[in-house]
């Protein structure tokens, strides 16, 4: 009897486009990958319901609750790096760099920065759903906690401060890697696409 290495699908399908060589262009660039990955996503989601018990219907909870997750911790990163550190940086942000006493007449150009990394990284999260990102929003968001106590710990007295915004964004990440374990990944297939 063959030893086998778990449960193996093999699938193929070809079509012409229409519309000439604009159909090919679309179909190179959007259509043929959408549907090399949503292939590769339910054989992998097939894959787990039989080896682990993983329902697909469970696995697409998880798949929609993770990027629900992703998209609010995103919007929110991308908020607090644009509105309080580069539109309006009179709101306390610049009041609690100069507490820290680290930048001395440079506190704006540092807002400015941490205000970048912020939206920067609130796009990471938006687009790329990875363990690894939802462990450094932890960090990062028990980081600046640190420097918040640093700089007075009155600002914890505050409506929406410090305390409730991160520890609901820690409890969203922790949300998220708690239902990673259901996530079919495209990526655990091989794909060979013909054209």
């Amino acid at each position: 009897m063959p030893e086998t290495d778990g449960i193996k699908f093999f699938t193929g399908y070809d079509y012409e486009t229409r519309w000439g060589l604009l159909g090919e262009i679309i179909d190179k660039i959007i259509f043929r990958p959408l549907m090399i990955w949503a292939t590769a996503w339910s054989f992998d989601c097939l894959k787990n319901w039989i080896e682990k018990g993983c329902h697909p219907k469970q696995a697409i909870k998880a798949q929609l609750s993770v990027l629900l997750v992703n998209i609010s911790l995103g919007i929110v990163w991308i908020y607090q790096g644009l509105i309080p550190k580069l539109l309006f940086t009179d709101t306390g942000e610049l009041e609690i760099l100069r507490q820290l006493e680290l930048f001395s007449g440079y506190e704006k150009t540092i807002l400015t920065l941490i205000g970048i990394v912020e939206i920067i990284f609130g796009f990471i999260l938006i687009f790329i759903h990875k363990k690894s990102i939802h462990y450094l929003n932890i960090f990062g968001l028990l980081l600046l906690a640190m420097g918040a106590v640093s700089s007075s710990v009155m600002i914890f007295t505050l409506p929406f401060n410090p305390f409730s915004l991160n520890i609901s964004m820690i409890t969203l990440s922790i949300i998220a890697l708690l239902n990673f374990r259901f996530l079919p990944k495209a990526s655990n297939c091989i794909t060979n696409p013909k054209k």
